[in-house]
């Protein structure tokens, strides 16, 4: 979806960090939609507890920061579920999010499980995250649908400079330079400096056009746990199969989606992505970019005993 480049809200200022009002509307619904994820069944889903979340922003990259007192509590009407979710990092900038935590689920009403429910359930799954990982440790990725290639990414470096030049500016010159369309602090250059700025940290992915085999990104590790892993730092991971009808008709819907049925896998240095049979969650070793990251979230997370 479009996301719109509009100055958040701020309550303090210290160093370079802003504390971000929850109950602003445009906050929580950036919040709301990197943490739940833009699905079908994001709307369905209520955080009970939402005054115990709190956002920081970095002023000098716009990245937006969460902490929570205690576990996040959300109930998911569409999948029946309420999730209690520990959230042990949340941190999102234009074009990506990276988070990590533990859920404990309890069902909404197991005993009278009504056959909806089960279709939206098996929806949230296929093409998600989760089955995409349980394929690769099952060896079953090619046959589900999911290739998987090697990423070449290059940083915008025009962007990097536009940046270094807003630097030189004080705080309050910053915000006046972004709001203000008419404001030429750089003369000519201007215009085409504040749009660079609300430009992707990335030129485009140029993908490989040879795919990885899932047994080339998997190993053991000390304990003899399966372990994804790869001498890339970026991986693509292509859907090729058509997503079932709910999310098929969600996708089509919103134009922009179908750019992002290519999702990127970012791997954090130094963290161990441990893979299993029952994996449903994402591991605080990987970051998601694209489709992944856009269109699964909290919304769409089934619990480990979950089987379609």
């Amino acid at each position: 979806m479009k996301q719109k480049n509009q100055e958040l809200k701020e309550i303090t200022i210290k160093s370079d960090f802003v504390k971000l009002d929850i109950r602003d509307p445009e906050v929580l619904k950036k919040f709301r939609n990197a943490f739940l994820g833009v699905t079908p069944f994001s709307e369905e889903c209520i955080i009970k507890n939402i005054d115990d979340i709190q956002l920081r922003l970095n002023k000098n990259t716009q990245e937006m920061f969460a902490t929570a007192k205690g576990a996040i509590i959300v109930i998911n009407k569409a999948l029946g579920y309420i999730i209690e979710y520990d959230l042990q990092h949340f941190s999102m900038s234009p074009g990506k999010r990276y988070f990590y935590g533990k859920a404990f689920f309890q069902g909404l009403n197991e005993k009278e499980l009504s056959d909806e429910v089960l279709t939206l359930r098996e929806n949230a799954y296929y093409g998600s995250v989760t089955h995409f990982l349980r394929s690769v440790y099952n060896n079953t990725n090619e046959i589900e649908g999911f290739e998987i290639r090697s990423i070449e990414r290059k940083i915008n470096t025009e962007k990097q400079r536009a940046l270094a030049r807003l630097n030189t500016l004080d705080q309050a010159q910053k915000r006046s330079f972004l709001i203000n369309k008419t404001m030429n602090l750089f003369g000519d250059s201007s215009d085409y400096i504040r749009k660079l700025l609300f430009e992707r940290d990335y030129l485009p992915d140029v993908l490989s056009p040879n795919l990885v085999k899932a047994e080339a990104i998997k190993g053991v590790n000390e304990k003899g746990e399966t372990i994804f892993k790869s001498p890339d730092t970026l991986l693509a991971v292509i859907h090729n199969k058509p997503l079932l009808p709910v999310m098929r008709r969600f996708v089509n819907r919103s134009g922009a989606f179908k750019l992002l049925i290519t999702s990127g896998i970012r791997f954090v240095p130094n963290k161990e992505i441990v893979l299993n049979a029952k994996v449903n969650v994402i591991s605080n070793g990987l970051g998601l970019d694209g489709f992944f990251s856009f269109a699964y979230g909290i919304s769409t997370m089934l619990p480990e005993n979950y089987e379609p």
